[in-house]
């Protein structure tokens, strides 16, 4: 998630993370404002997590959700993680709009811990290397893609 925060550099924008590399990306960066969600920090992955974390979700409305996942299958989105589930589960809640991003290898993976069902995600981002039976799943289900 880095990488797609990179992206947002230098743009007026409100951030709202619970990732320590993603709010570092902005450190230097004068135009972006960065919240961070506070909660237990889950050094492994540098994220925080845990009930401060989904009480701050739950109190605030955002336009957005661009995040990552473990799996995603025609039964819906889901983590390696049951620690981080209700994090990410807050995020989607709170977005108006909710943009996953995926690389291929993600497609067909089902990592453990249910998240959502496919149907709460506006727009998935992914490689071209996403396997026509994937797209198909995606079109099927009236999610919009974009192939990077």
């Amino acid at each position: 998630m880095a990488e797609v925060a990179r992206c947002l550099l230098n743009r007026p924008v409100q951030i709202i993370t619970n990732s320590i590399p993603v709010a570092q990306v902005f450190w230097e960066c004068r135009q972006t404002e960065v919240t961070l969600t506070g909660g237990y920090l889950y050094p492994r992955l540098g994220i925080q997590f845990g009930p401060i974390c989904e009480r701050m979700l739950h109190s605030i409305s955002a336009d957005v959700a661009i995040m990552g996942i473990r799996g995603i299958t025609q039964d819906g989105l889901s983590d390696s993680s049951a620690l981080v589930v209700e994090s990410i589960r807050a995020m989607m809640k709170c977005a108006r709009r909710v943009i996953i991003v995926a690389d291929h290898t993600k497609f067909g993976r089902n990592a453990m811990v249910h998240v959502a069902d496919v149907a709460e995600v506006d727009q998935i981002i992914s490689d071209r290397d996403l396997t026509p039976e994937h797209r198909q799943l995606l079109d099927e289900r009236g999610i919009s893609y974009l192939l990077a």
